[in-house]
């Protein structure tokens, strides 16, 4: 897009602040690892792949907010001269409108899209804090095991017989 010279980064306060417990050594992916070599068969495993394989693809984001100015920079795309006219909105032209950088909360001032303020939807803060919930018992339960087999091999004892 015309006009804009920064580069755009995702905004870290999109997702919120991170108000779990971290515990050394211990990750989504490890914890997600654990679960499919334990019950390599279960459909539950396949869920929770396709689910951790959307949450890591959140990069994306990046990709969409840049998706403008990549286009308009691609001179096999559009006029990258001294006119630096690109498509804007109607036609190939200079654009002139507003700039806003990403993220919801900078939308409110973006002339092309039409801002209602509404109260936030008490369901998401409900799933949210159940997600939390959720992560910390898994995390949890997880150092609990790493905990005892740490323990197991320290006083010698291996095996089952």
């Amino acid at each position: 897009v015309a006009g804009s010279a920064t580069s755009r980064q995702p905004d870290q306060r999109l997702a919120g602040p991170d108000a779990s417990v971290e515990l050394p050594g211990v990750t989504v992916s490890s914890v997600a690892r654990g679960y499919r070599e334990r019950y390599p068969d279960s459909p539950l495993g396949a869920q929770l792949q396709l689910f951790l394989d959307a949450v890591t693809s959140t990069h994306a984001r990046g990709f969409y907010a840049n998706l403008a100015d990549s286009l308009c920079s691609d001179e096999s795309f559009a006029e990258t001269r001294d006119t630096a006219d690109c498509w804007n909105g109607l036609r190939v032209g200079e654009y002139t409108k507003t700039l806003v950088r990403p993220g919801v909360d900078a939308q409110k001032y973006n002339p092309e899209l039409t801002w209602t303020e509404s109260e936030p939807d008490p369901k998401i803060g409900q799933l949210s804090d159940k997600l939390r919930h959720m992560r910390q018992v898994v995390l949890s339960q997880l150092s609990q095991t790493n905990q005892l087999m740490s323990d197991s091999f320290v006083r010698g004892e291996e095996g089952s017989g």
